[in-house]
């Protein structure tokens, strides 16, 4: 029986990148994609989130098209994530329902 359920599993295996690498490459691209807005905007810098509410308001009125490209960038790559988990959803169902 042991020999049986090794093939099964084996025979289940998603043949794409680990979870693992493509959770760090989602985050080191995101965090990469912080630095172009201010290193190609210049002044003033990407806003902490413990800054005063008018120097975030100013940074997104001041640099609207470099946000939004980014922005873009950044929901493409949450897109392309979003289609990766969708391709492990059949693999995933199949080994709960066993």
């Amino acid at each position: 029986m042991t020999s049986s359920h090794n093939v099964q599993t084996a025979a289940q295996h998603h043949a794409g990148p680990p979870p693992g690498i493509v959770a760090l490459t989602y985050a080191l691209l995101f965090v990469a994609g912080l630095y172009p807005v201010t290193a190609f905007g210049g002044r003033p810098t990407f806003p902490q989130p413990g800054q005063s509410l008018n120097s975030i308001v100013a940074f997104f009125q001041l640099r609207p098209s470099a946000v939004l490209f980014w922005t873009g960038i950044y929901k493409t790559l949450c897109g392309l994530t979003n289609l990766y988990r969708a391709s492990l959803a059949p693999v995933m169902r199949s080994a709960w329902n066993e």
